[in-house]
């Protein structure tokens, strides 16, 4: 199937630049993208003057907790950690219906990729959807902690999209064996390794007192911090553990809603732009959506610091699309350019200047989702307004 889009303006997420030309898409690739392409294609797109952008990446997520809460938003707040503990098992409870319409919601909000934190299997979801790719994490979750044998299996079913990653949560951050086994599985199958990391002052506190140094520094002792390394969290993160981050060339991933909501402190992302760290975004356990998350990370950095922008707009978007991509080190998507896949959101009819950070201030700070028009996953259409 071949389409092209044509009348749109395009920011590739490659510069900052904004350009009025036209896409063209072959199956799950972009093939061009320049003006007056030429050629017999299958359906022809008028985007009537609207902005082409790449599908975002939300880079930690959990689609179990947002099932969870649309189910039983009616249970009280005290019945919550018993309900969700009695259906940590596989379980029938969570209805079909509910995994759809959350995963519906991912891919309105302009999600094209979604890493989940592990539990996901649990809802009888297919690791990959027909909407929308779902980097699973493997290994040790606060609920579950896979065997080597269930790691090797997991990954010989799920291996074709080439974008899992292992996991460790801050409950396993104190158990070296448990470390050691998941850098073995890791390395064995060249996958990144996830650390939900210094994410409160109570696991700070017990790494203190039991081995004289911050979680961050003994993810270094144990040789758990490298460039496939995704640190997720980091609220507690403390100068020296900024230089073990940098000069590791581990990633971070930051949830600026869990911030907010879970009260556990703020990760110094002004700090670690400033060190070169890369850095990307995820809604958790209890954001929205990305755009959402954008306006927040940075207004968390503004309380922090008390600074008017610590990040601009370009900026906050690159963290859930083409920085995104790299700290997960997925190659074939997070900008527009030929021979990636065609992982693409339409922004409504926007375009008044080409000035990339005056269009995505509207978008981040005023429209939000309301702007998402088209969102076009491996080159099909998977939602229009």
């Amino acid at each position: 199937m071949r389409t092209k889009y044509t009348n749109c303006y395009i920011l590739t997420m490659l510069d900052d630049k904004i350009n009025k030309c036209d896409l063209a898409v072959d199956g799950e690739k972009i093939i061009d993208i320049s003006s007056n392409i030429e050629g017999e294609f299958d359906t022809i797109v008028d985007c009537h003057g609207g902005l082409l952008i790449p599908g975002l990446i939300d880079a930690f997520s959990s689609v179990f907790t947002r099932c969870f809460m649309q189910e039983f938003d009616h249970i009280c707040d005290e019945d919550c950690e018993r309900k969700i503990s009695e259906i940590l098992a596989p379980t029938e409870e969570i209805s079909s219906v509910t995994v759809t319409k959350i995963l519906d919601e991912y891919t309105r909000c302009g999600v094209t990729t979604l890493v989940d934190d592990g539990n996901i299997d649990r809802l009888g979801v297919a690791p990959v959807s027909g909407k929308i790719s779902i980097i699973e994490l493997l290994g040790s979750t606060p609920s579950h902690i896979l065997t080597d044998e269930e790691i090797e299996i997991k990954i010989r079913e799920l291996s074709h999209e080439g974008t899992l990653a292992m996991y460790g949560a801050d409950s396993a951050i104190f158990d070296e064996g448990e470390y050691m086994r998941l850098m073995k599985n890791a390395r064995e199958s060249d996958l990144s390794l996830f650390m939900r990391i210094s994410t409160n002052l109570s696991s700070v506190g017990q790494c203190d007192a039991r081995f004289n140094t911050t979680p961050i520094g003994l993810a270094e002792e144990y040789g758990a911090l490298s460039d496939r390394a995704v640190l997720v969290g980091c609220t507690h993160a403390d100068r020296q553990d900024l230089e073990r981050i940098a000069e590791s060339g581990a990633s971070i991933v930051v949830t600026p809603s869990d911030e907010l909501h879970l009260a556990g402190g703020m990760c110094p992302l002004y700090a670690m732009k400033n060190k070169d760290i890369s850095i990307a975004l995820g809604t958790g356990y209890t954001g929205t959506n990305l755009f959402c998350e954008m306006a927040r990370a940075c207004d968390n950095q503004r309380a922090m610091l008390a600074m008017t922008d610590p990040f601009d707009s370009y900026e906050l978007l690159s963290m859930a699309t083409s920085r995104a991509a790299e700290v997960l080190h997925l190659s074939d998507r997070g900008v527009l350019q030929k021979g990636k896949f065609a992982d693409i959101i339409l922004l409504d009819n926007i375009v008044d200047t080409l000035d990339a950070r005056c269009v995505l201030d509207d978008v981040i700070y005023h429209r939000g989702v309301s702007a998402i028009s088209t969102v076009i996953h491996h080159g099909q259409v998977v939602y229009r307004s």
